[in-house]
């Protein structure tokens, strides 16, 4: 493809490493959808990982259900990591308060104290490092914290999230005003709405996680893309396990032939026209 175009490319799925979880329900849900509709519904965002291995930066759910139809092959759009920026979300659920005190008394790693700011960056603990903030529509505050690095800082986000994994959530970006929209919507959910700003992981962060063989909770890292790509593929070529990465990436080549990329809103500027039009 000309410079300027997005780095598409046919990759081996085992070549991905997931940074961010996926629940199963959703998972499952999205690999019925893929066998219905028989195309993946854009690429994969990927970044490179060594010299032939890549870490997933967005489409967690849709990579997980590529491996449970069991394609040997996945659709990605490859994309420099310093190029990208990392934020994270603010989560509007209900919870109650009692079962999240509960963590510190079940674990000498977690420390949970009332604070008097409604954002991340308040108060902390020396020895500590803050995982999140829980704002309750009554106006409680709780800082989450943990101490032993980097991995008990995901777990404990994870173990968080495990305190209302099955109960609705939304998920509010923390850019254009998301934490006041988020205590909002947590009030409508009554009194044990509360919305939870988890602490930003950095992109070395992300990696050293990787590289540990763990991967963080879904719904802590946002990663913002400058360059996303609108395009479908055929699933059924994903499934040939027949084909070489080097035969996938010819019919990758000759399927990119056909397709005019263009612009589209602000963001997302690169957006493919339907199959075969010059």
């Amino acid at each position: 493809m000309s410079a300027g175009n997005p780095d598409l490319r046919i990759v081996p799925l085992a070549a991905i490493k997931l940074q961010e979880g996926v629940t199963d329900a959703k998972a499952n849900a999205l690999a019925r959808n893929l066998l219905l509709e028989k195309q993946i519904i854009n690429p994969i965002v990927v970044a490179p990982l060594g010299e032939t291995c890549f870490v997933q930066l967005d489409g967690a759910s849709r990579l997980a259900s590529l491996a449970i139809i069991g394609a040997p092959w996945a659709f990605v759009h490859v994309v420099e990591y310093k190029d990208v920026s990392l934020t994270t979300w603010v989560h509007a659920t209900t919870m109650d308060s009692s079962a999240l005190r509960r963590l510190d008394d079940k674990d000498a790693q977690i420390k949970l104290t009332e604070i008097r700011q409604r954002r991340i960056g308040g108060e902390g603990i020396e020895g500590y490092d803050l995982v999140a903030t829980a704002m309750f529509a009554d106006g409680d505050t709780l800082g989450i914290y943990s101490t032993g690095g980097l991995i008990k800082r995901a777990r404990t986000a994870g173990q968080l999230i495990g305190l209302y994994k099955l109960k609705p959530e939304q998920r509010v970006d923390v850019d254009d005003d998301g934490i006041n929209l988020a205590i909002e919507a947590a009030r409508k959910l009554g009194s044990d709405g509360v919305a939870i700003e988890y602490a930003n992981f950095s992109q070395t962060e992300v990696m050293q996680v990787v590289a540990a063989g763990e991967i963080l909770p879904p719904g802590v890292t946002k990663h913002r893309l400058e360059q996303r790509v609108l395009m479908n593929y055929p699933l059924d070529i994903l499934l040939d396990a027949t084909a070489s990465q080097n035969d996938q990436n010819k019919r990758l080549a000759e399927a990119l032939s056909g397709i005019k990329f263009h612009p589209y809103r602000d963001r997302v500027i690169f957006q493919a026209e339907p199959w075969g039009n010059k």
